[in-house]
């Protein structure tokens, strides 16, 4: 049996990196890690391939994927103590802008927080990156190697070519973003948000500034 691990910040590229995994023949079976949490037993023989199966399958590649959450905390870095893991990245003050322009409830907000704690927690664990909101081949590919799935140059050049949903078209807050008005996107996410943000740089800027990201926005000078 082998394992791939996919774990993410909700709105930082999930389904665009989940994709082009669910794509590799070598992958026959996918888990979502809140259903796997429910039973940690591997399926048995003989039983019946249900897609809707909760367990690992003993006799293939199997791809757990979901979003850093502390309900699955203990599950996704005992998982990752034995099998490879890869982790979508977008700029943090994007997901939060992206969340706000989907209109999902400020609750949701919380569970981000939480989410990018857990990010640079799982970073102990050495998991690739691939910076979702800075086209890099060279970080799908090596992830892809790291996963040891046997993707071409051609299966890395396509899928660097799909625009993750999230970025895909545009919207006021995201022109604020990259026109830079930091004083509108802090206004436009909340500046209870965009301040909130700024207090977690000593945990996430190291990270970040590993994976190529400079002068972001919530940064300091």
């Amino acid at each position: 049996m082998r394992v791939c691990l996919l774990a993410s910040v909700p709105h930082a590229g999930t389904n665009w990196l989940l994709e082009f995994l669910q794509r590799q023949p070598i992958i026959r079976h996918t888990v979502q890690l809140n259903a796997l949490a429910k039973t940690v037993s591997y399926r048995r023989r003989g039983i019946s391939r249900d897609a809707h199966d909760e367990a690992l399958d003993p006799d293939c590649c199997n791809l757990v994927w979901g979003h850093f959450r502390t309900k699955e905390k203990a599950l996704l870095f005992g998982l990752a103590t034995a099998w490879p893991a890869v982790v979508p990245v977008r700029d943090p003050l994007l997901v939060f802008c992206s969340h706000r322009n989907r209109g999902l409830a400020d609750e949701g907000y919380e569970q981000i927080f939480v989410a990018w704690r857990l990010f640079a927690a799982f970073d102990d664990w050495q998991p690739s990156y691939v910076t979702v909101d800075r086209p890099d081949a060279l970080g799908l590919s090596l992830a892809a190697e790291k996963l040891k799935l046997p993707v071409t140059s051609d299966d890395i050049r396509n899928q660097m070519n799909r625009p993750a949903v999230n970025a895909q078209g545009t919207y006021p807050l995201r022109e604020q973003y990259e026109a830079g008005d930091w004083k509108a996107v802090r206004k436009g996410v909340g500046p209870g948000v965009y301040d909130r943000l700024r207090y977690m740089e000593d945990l996430l800027r190291p990270i970040l500034e590993k994976l190529g990201y400079h002068d972001l926005m919530w940064w300091t000078p």
